[in-house]
């Protein structure tokens, strides 16, 4: 069976699918939404798999560059180029960039009114290009010590388009852009404060090599989120399987139990969130420093991108690059947020200049809960430490509810309600009173 995967737009993904099974009735035609979804497919896919379309697209030269990628990439057995009007200088680019065939879309429409066996001259998509003299199968991925059975791009085909419900659950994602700012700390406790309001919250660590949350939460042996690609399709049941509930009810998912199986998970995310969004209120993304092509299926699911930093030197650099890695993955500014994490509120505030326009967004601190924080969440305790009253839990209780009430989901309850109402202390100690409390 030859597989293919097409990066187009909806209205055009028929006529692509028809043109294909004219020519080759027995193969898989699937619909990608994202370009680094379709790379990364194919790049995963064992070499010479799948098959790859890119457009009709707007941005001719955008899709150009997406189908030469996929060249480079040397993994895809055929890659088409289709456009809206194939110009000379289209074909000679994509002659360069060694794209097998350039398609004009109005071949597509006659592909897609002939017969399945008629011989439509220029469109036969099965057999495009040379040295390829057949439909190629997809082979089996070696069976490894986790259970993978199926090949990536099978799985993925298989787990198909899972569609977000009326009223599920909102994604608020979590993002830093260097290491120590207590990300992971900030997701462990504020998935314990939103059960405790009464949520049905899912956490996903996307630091699927390295991930801890599992410690933080008091789990020793999570489930391997990798087991989802050896069960397609992706169902609620197949990924309730992969989930370690915690003992308040949260359900951890992630992260691989072999780090390298982790990018075998990249082409189920987005499917993975909507799943975790149809079943829970609230969904938690930890996000690692580095953006992965996973990662970023993640800021462009989520409802929130907070992005966390510090008062340490080169923590406004940092936020500045990631945020402006966010907005070119097509994150809206009202969608940011800025976390200022480890703060001492009786300084004076001295918000993190997250790049051009970043002054709009909404700021939050977060107080600095010191060794008993740090102590309490080494021991695996994030929900006990959510039960106690002090700064760190106050303001982090405050920055989970004001995210909620701008989404809309903010729960019933009274401490849901005072969290979202909640205000710093505006008390400032003068230098004499610092002096007498530091002797």
């Amino acid at each position: 069976m030859s597989v293919w995967f097409a990066y187009t737009t909806s209205e055009a993904f028929p006529a692509i699918e028809r043109a294909v099974l004219t020519s080759d009735p027995g193969a898989s035609v699937r619909r990608v939404t994202e370009p680094t979804t379709l790379r990364e497919l194919v790049r995963l896919a064992p070499a010479g798999g799948v098959n790859a379309i890119v457009g009709p697209d707007d941005d001719v030269i955008s899709a150009i560059n997406l189908a030469a990628a996929i060249v480079a990439d040397g993994c895809a057995a055929r890659v088409v180029l289709v456009c809206n009007e194939v110009s000379g200088s289209v074909r000679s680019r994509a002659a360069r960039a060694g794209i097998d065939r350039v398609m004009d879309e109005i071949d597509l429409v006659e592909a897609a009114c002939a017969q399945p066996d008629a011989d439509v001259e220029g469109v036969s998509m099965a057999y495009v290009g040379t040295g390829h003299p057949g439909p190629v199968n997809v082979p089996v991925v070696p069976t490894g010590s986790t259970g993978v059975h199926e090949p990536v791009a099978q799985a993925a085909v298989a787990s198909g388009a899972v569609e977000r419900k009326e009223g599920s659950g909102a994604i608020v994602a979590f993002a830093h852009g260097r290491g120590g700012t207590g990300t992971s700390t900030l997701v462990s406790v504020a998935a314990s404060i939103a059960a405790g309001w009464g949520m049905r919250v899912a956490v996903l660590d996307m630091d699927l090599c390295a991930g801890n949350l599992a410690s933080m939460l008091g789990v020793g042996n999570p489930p391997d989120l990798a087991a989802l690609v050896s069960k397609p399709p992706l169902t609620p049941e197949s990924v309730m399987s992969c989930a370690a509930t915690v003992s308040n009810g949260v359900r951890l998912f992630g992260p691989c139990a072999r780090p390298e199986f982790a990018e075998t998970i990249s082409p189920l995310v987005e499917p993975l969130l909507m799943t975790l969004a149809n079943e829970h209120d609230l969904v938690l993304v930890d996000t690692p420093t580095t953006c992965t092509d996973g990662v970023a299926q993640v800021f462009q699911a989520c409802d929130r991108l907070l992005v966390v930093s510090d008062e340490r030197p080169g923590a406004a650099a940092s936020a500045t690059r990631l945020t402006g890695l966010a907005q070119r993955l097509g994150v809206a500014r009202a969608q940011v947020m800025r976390v200022s994490n480890r703060c001492d509120l009786r300084e004076r505030e001295s918000p993190i200049v997250l790049g051009q326009g970043a002054d709009a967004a909404r700021a939050f601190r977060v107080a600095d809960g010191y060794e008993d924080v740090e102590d309490m969440i080494a021991a695996g305790e994030a929900a006990a430490l959510a039960e106690l009253r002090c700064d760190f839990v106050d303001t982090c209780s405050s920055m989970l509810a004001k995210t909620l009430v701008e989404l809309g989901r903010l729960p019933q309850g009274e401490e849901a309600h005072a969290a979202a109402e909640y205000t710093e202390p505006r008390t400032r100690l003068g230098l004499f009173a610092r002096i007498r409390e530091a002797s």
